[in-house]
């Protein structure tokens, strides 16, 4: 191991790492479990430090060997103010010791780069840090060799510049190499600026998503109701098709569902339709006729009756007027009878005589 990387800065690096990590985890034990990150290696030796520019792009590689195993979350190296600052690609290749270096990355060491524009003031010396972050976390082992190899990029003749510190008397298993020749070599007695920071993983909290409650509608023309619950480490997500409402659960970041879980749940909301009310009956009215009075009433469809020592009722309800129409009928036969039956009688009479 080279001796840069037995700092006191990277000691209390880790400790400080390994106190938030121990903080994190007891706090996500009531809610959502996390990672512990922490600094494996920081090597930032400014005994002798000087630069490495590649003027072509040949691939360029920086040894390391972790002390502690665990997931690789990024790696940083830092560059001299010069153009270009920046390079095209970087992925962490498995290079045992008495091995050779592995045709393809580790599985997840293909690095994501970035180039912060602010100038970093916490090195030795105020450099531009270069982050290469792994999203999908290869697993290294403490004491195993690996392999950053860099592709760095030239512009206009003039390529990356590369923070280098001469180490003498180090190991020669972790001095930088390049691949000029076509085979991997060692370039010169150092190591680039670097820095390795890891996570222990934290085991998944493993729980059952609880279901959700149906509640039918108390009366009909009203949907019905889905509530989800409240549960840690779970997710629910609702998407509704027309009556049909689909549930679905998802795990939490640092948890995950047992192997007999039911994550997906439909129901049907739509509203029972309410019965036709009965139509009731509706009664004959018996119409309106005149009386003889001339004023509008019922009809009597009652059987006449006669009283002691009365005339039966002809329909009216007033007796007088009945017996003036009578005596108005029989003085009318008289009249008619005077008029017409009794000049003919007279006629005849004298016709009678005269023979």
């Amino acid at each position: 191991m080279n001796l840069a990387t037995r700092s006191p800065w990277k000691m209390v690096a880790v400790s400080a790492a390994l106190l938030v990590g121990f903080t994190a985890v007891v706090t996500s034990s009531a809610a959502q479990a996390s990672e512990i990150v922490y600094v494996d290696q920081h090597v930032t030796d400014s005994s002798m430090v000087t630069s490495w520019e590649q003027y072509s792009v040949t691939e360029m590689g920086q040894p390391f060997i972790p002390e502690t195993s665990g997931e690789a979350v990024d790696m940083t190296v830092w560059l001299n103010d010069s153009n270009p600052r920046y390079f095209t690609a970087a992925a962490i290749y498995d290079y045992p010791v008495d091995g050779d270096v592995s045709a393809s990355p580790l599985a997840g060491g293909q690095a994501t780069i970035s180039f912060p524009d602010a100038i970093d003031n916490t090195v030795p010396q105020p450099k531009y840090a270069a982050v290469m972050s792994f999203p999908d976390r290869p697993l290294l082992e403490a004491g195993h060799r690996y392999l950053l190899i860099i592709t760095p990029a030239v512009d206009s003749g003039a390529g990356t510049s590369f923070v280098l510190a001469l180490v003498f008397g180090g190991s020669a298993n972790t001095n930088v190499m390049t691949k000029e020749s076509g085979t991997w070599e060692g370039y010169a007695t150092g190591t680039l600026w670097y820095e390795l920071r890891m996570t222990t993983p934290v085991a998944a909290i493993v729980v059952s998503p609880q279901e959700p409650q149906f509640v039918a509608a108390k009366s009909c023309g009203n949907e019905a109701v889905v509530t989800t619950p409240a549960q840690a480490g779970v997710t629910y997500a609702t998407e509704r098709v027309g009556s049909t409402v689909t549930i679905t659960a998802t795990p939490q970041n640092g948890y995950e569902f047992d192997a007999v879980a039911v994550a997906k749940w439909t129901y049907d909301v739509a509203a029972a339709a309410c019965p036709t009310p009965p139509v009731p009956p509706v009664s004959p009215v018996a119409p309106d006729v005149p009386t003889r009075g001339g004023f509008a009433g019922t009809v009597d469809t009652s059987s006449p009756t006669l009283a002691h020592g009365t005339l039966a009722q002809t329909g009216s309800s007033e007796a007088p007027l009945g017996a003036i129409g009578l005596l108005a009928l029989v003085a009318g036969l008289a009249l008619v009878w005077l008029k017409i039956a009794a000049p003919r009688l007279v006629a005849i009479r004298a016709q009678s005589r005269g023979r």
